[in-house]
């Protein structure tokens, strides 16, 4: 016991050490979870609190919206307007600073595999393009998930998840 006591705290001090050194970039990350049935959505952002000065246009953020069939085929067919989900970001009015205009019938055939994620990444480049920046303020970035299980848009299966995000 007296052996192992050193060896446990110096790999205690070493976990601290390595977290403390590693940027940080874990610690920001937010991650939100939902299960609909067959279905688990994951969305995710890397950071919440940004600096508007140092934004840039390529990529002002990084956010991620993953859709994971986990029912009991192997895989299954869905139908969407254009993709399965879309990404949008809002202003603290509720406003959507770029509207997706979503269709009424589904047009397109996504087939997802158990267990493999399909992965819909957003990085507010257009928005930060369309206003010339993103200006200080509270922002609402909101993952609409929205896709049929049969061609006919009778099995509809829908979510909303949201992060906050603040621009200093």
């Amino acid at each position: 016991m007296k052996r192992l006591f050193p060896a446990l705290l110096a790999l205690l001090i070493f976990s601290v050490l390595l977290t403390a050194c590693s940027g940080g970039n874990e610690l920001n990350t937010v991650t939100l979870t939902s299960e609909n049935g067959e279905f688990v959505y994951t969305f995710q952002a890397d950071e919440t609190e940004f600096s508007a000065t140092e934004l840039s246009a390529a990529k002002p953020f990084h956010v991620t919206l993953s859709v994971e069939y986990v029912g009991d085929q192997d895989a299954i067919d869905l139908w969407c307007a254009d993709d399965l989900g879309s990404i949008s970001m809002e202003n603290e009015n509720g406003q959507t600073l770029l509207d997706d205009e979503f269709h009424t019938r589904a047009t397109s055939r996504v087939t997802l595999k158990k267990g493999e994620p399909y992965t819909i990444e957003w990085t507010g480049a257009d928005e930060y393009k369309e206003y010339g920046g993103i200006p200080a303020g509270d922002y609402k970035v909101v993952a609409y998930i929205n896709f049929s299980k049969d061609a006919n848009y009778d099995d509809i299966q829908e979510n909303t998840l949201d992060i906050n995000f603040t621009v200093k």
